[in-house]
């Protein structure tokens, strides 16, 4: 209930049914109510409850320094094969995942086998970038050791395996076993960025 609502119930309902004998104590007990109006009262409390900013039309508004605003637009240098690829095994109903993350590491998913570990990816030498690919190096800490895509039941704990990638698109690149990018066996197609 508002204290208004308050007050005007105090004025309105329980005055005329007290029964005051006395003059001095009718008067009293009108005081108090008074009192207890405008204590009570909203507008009383509005300048409170205002803000204390100062408007914009007022000289305040005009010495106070204003703070920048923060610039929405970050770069982040990231490596080119973050994200998740997916790459299809052949004469089999089965894609096999790679995710990898920003911060070096990745997971592969493959049928019930899914692996987790740390990679780098190294960009060549500007020098031979022209006739060389770069190195992608996947150092396993965990396998689940369960069934693959290709039906295959192979701990890979500890193992480090290192691929050249060798770009088709933005969202096709191969797998190579050599430097030169001419025995490339496993095709992976970006999932997600």
């Amino acid at each position: 209930m508002r204290l208004y609502t308050f007050e005007k119930i105090m004025f309105t309902q329980l005055a005329p049914r007290l029964y005051v004998a006395s003059l001095n104590v009718r008067l009293a007990l009108l005081a108090t109510m008074a009192s207890c109006a405008i204590f009570t009262h909203p507008a009383a409390y509005a300048e409170d409850q205002s803000e204390t900013t100062p408007a914009a039309n007022s000289l305040e508004a005009f010495a106070t320094p204003k703070t920048p605003a923060k610039n929405d637009i970050e770069l982040v240098n990231r490596p080119l094969i973050a994200g998740l690829w997916g790459m299809r095994i052949p004469n089999v109903a089965c894609i096999e995942y790679y995710n990898f993350k920003e911060n070096g590491q990745f997971l592969v998913k493959s049928a019930n086998e899914w692996s987790l570990g740390k990679y780098a990816y190294q960009l060549p030498e500007m020098e031979v970038m022209a006739k060389s690919l770069p190195q992608l190096t996947m150092g396993i800490l965990y396998d689940s050791d369960d069934i693959d895509c290709s039906g295959n039941q192979v701990n890979q704990t500890g193992e480090v395996q290192q691929e050249f990638v060798k770009w088709i698109s933005p969202s096709h690149i191969q797998f190579c076993a050599a430097i030169d990018g001419k025995q490339c066996p496993l095709e992976l197609y970006r999932v997600l960025p």
